[in-house]
């Protein structure tokens, strides 16, 4: 149990021509597929092999995956299972990484395992959550118990157990973490560094993963720990929040993610995936209106505030809180999407349009004269 270990993930494309059976003139990138490797060696994915679609990294191959749940009847026990599967820890060389978009208590897959100090007093752990770069972890449960932590859950910063925790702190803490939100810049953790098989190179980028040390307690673990986190998930773009765009207002830029914000719109949600090359469809952006007009007008449909009941407070007309299966068809996945958003995606004139049912005026009246 003290030697080292790094579990490899693989990234597998998206079948060519899964959108094509459509009518979808997309480029097929897919997910980044990374194969297994003894060199602990983290470059920049501009660098790594784009024949695969992949980021080459120190934890092997990786697949990005998850799991988004069908409304369709037919479907619903599996649904079910992969609701389920969500908050379990894996560990497979096989595994896909997930995408979360708005916020979901989720799993991870555990790439790096490795004891450390007297009589193996420690026990340090990567376990990778999610695509990135993602808003926030607000909270984290270890064995089904959530933890205190002394502080904010920031990102690259460690934090311990606090002392009003009875769970983890017996006389000291006994968890370190240190989340990382998965840009694409992000340095080695300095937690797992103190390790001298996890180097600066090891930097997961663009992945949201935690840097955990656990120290060995009798009472309060009786195996090895297993970890959920509640995941604030991918910042997308926002054409609304553009003021490059006619309609728009604010500092978003359509090719800029390091503009982008946390959102549990689903309109917003859909574009980003139709529109990203690392995990989703990868459609450029001469095959959207050069404003994206479509997508503000229902954008705004799916923010509208409600009421859902007298004396209550206004809420969205619809949120959207996914956990993206990307070993499936994306194909699959945008009817997934347009489905719960009571939408209708349209390629007209070259173009990708949306229309979400609203209320609205009569274009024109049928009477019987008509018949």
């Amino acid at each position: 149990p003290g030697r080292p270990g790094l579990r490899p993930l693989r990234r597998k494309a998206q079948r060519p021509g899964a959108a094509q059976e459509c009518g979808l003139p997309v480029r097929h990138q897919g997910g980044r597929k990374v194969r297994n490797t003894h060199a602990p060696d983290d470059s920049h994915p501009q660098s790594l092999s784009r024949r695969e679609g992949g980021d080459q990294g120190h934890s092997g191959g990786r697949r990005r995956k998850g799991s988004l749940a069908s409304a369709r009847p037919h479907r619903q026990i599996q649904a079910d299972q992969n609701a389920k599967g969500v908050l379990v820890n894996k560990f497979s060389a096989n595994s896909f990484i997930p995408v979360v978009y708005g916020t979901r208590k989720i799993g991870g897959n555990v790439v790096f395992l490795e004891t450390s100090g007297t009589d193996n007093q420690y026990l340090y752990m990567a376990l990778v959550l999610s695509e990135g770069e993602i808003n926030d972890i607000t909270s984290i449960f270890v064995n089904d118990n959530q933890v205190t932590f002394t502080g904010d859950l920031a990102d690259n910063t460690q934090v311990t157990v606090a002392s009003s925790d009875s769970n983890f702190y017996d006389g000291a803490s006994l968890i370190t973490v240190e989340p990382h939100f998965g840009s694409d810049t992000q340095t080695a953790s300095s937690l797992l560094s103190t390790l001298s098989s996890w180097t600066s190179n090891h930097r997961l980028r663009g992945l949201a993963y935690l840097a955990i040390r656990f120290e060995w307690n009798r009472d309060k673990f009786g195996s090895l720990p297993s970890v959920q986190a509640v995941v604030q998930g991918k910042k997308v773009y926002n054409p609304n929040l553009d003021s490059t765009v006619t309609g728009g207002s604010g500092s978003h830029r359509a090719d800029t993610s390091s503009t982008w914000e946390y959102s549990d719109n689903p309109v917003y949600q859909l574009l980003d995936y139709l529109r990203n090359e690392r995990f989703g469809m990868g459609i450029p952006n001469s095959y959207f209106d050069s404003n994206f007009a479509d997508w503000q007008v229902a954008g705004d449909v799916c923010d509208a505030d409600i009421t859902p009941y007298s004396g209550a407070s206004a809420i969205d007309l619809m949120d959207s809180h996914a956990v993206i299966d990307t070993s499936k068809k994306a194909i699959d996945n945008v009817k997934d999407f347009v489905r719960g958003a009571r939408a209708y995606l349209n390629f007209t004139g070259g173009k990708y349009n949306i229309l979400v049912e609203t209320t609205g005026s009569a274009s024109i009246t049928l009477t019987e004269d008509n018949i």
